[in-house]
């Protein structure tokens, strides 16, 4: 008795081998991190030409008050401590009220002469992105051709609770025509003095944004 052979079918099932698996794998990780790369270039980029626009146009803003109000206009860029690690700079815009102080130094060091300015309070203050500074150049002692940036505040003032530390500010000084001042000539200053706790004679609040 002859038996006959019948030929066995096989289906075959696609997959992938380990070594493609890993080169597939390695891929994937490499656009992942070109990808990360990318959207970190993005945001810094995002964050720069936010401060840029912010800081044009509180510029801009402050040289238009100077001459509507015919009054010198400084724009100071402020560093505040926001607490969980983080720091930004604010722009106020403030104005000299025309009250000038004589400052005896120690030392036998003699007067020196410093303006008191106070915000506008229908001028908000503008905050710029976090991480971004400014940095501006030293006029004080003729010292131009050094620069200058904010601070890294270390932490909320234990004592006073406020969430800066005193000391220099880089400012923007416009004089009534709109153009840009090193110091006020009407005083002969050397120092500039921005009230920030000042009580407006309107009652109104300093409004921030």
């Amino acid at each position: 008795m002859n038996a006959r052979l019948r030929p066995i079918s096989r289906t075959l099932t696609g997959g992938f081998t380990l070594i493609e698996l890993l080169i597939v794998m390695g891929v994937i990780g490499v656009l992942s991190v070109l990808t990360l790369v990318s959207v970190k270039a993005m945001t810094a980029d995002a964050r720069l030409s936010s401060a840029t626009n912010t800081i044009t146009a509180v510029l801009a803003n402050a040289r238009a008050t100077a001459m509507k109000k015919n009054s010198i206009v400084l724009v100071v860029f402020r560093p505040r401590f926001e607490g969980n690690g983080r720091q930004r700079v604010e722009l106020v815009t403030a104005k000299w009220t025309g009250e000038s102080y004589l400052n005896f130094g120690s030392g036998g060091a003699g007067p020196t002469v410093i303006d008191r300015f106070v915000p506008i309070p229908d001028v908000p203050f503008r905050n710029l992105p976090v991480g971004v500074k400014v940095a501006g150049p030293l006029y004080a002692g003729n010292q131009d051709d050094i620069w200058v940036t904010q601070t890294h505040l270390p932490a909320v003032n234990q004592e006073t609770g406020a969430g800066e530390v005193p000391g220099r500010m880089i400012g923007v000084m416009y004089g009534p025509d709109g153009t840009t001042l090193s110091r006020n000539s009407q005083s002969d200053s050397g120092r500039t003095w921005v009230d920030f706790v000042a009580t407006f004679e309107s009652g109104e609040p300093m409004v921030r944004a």
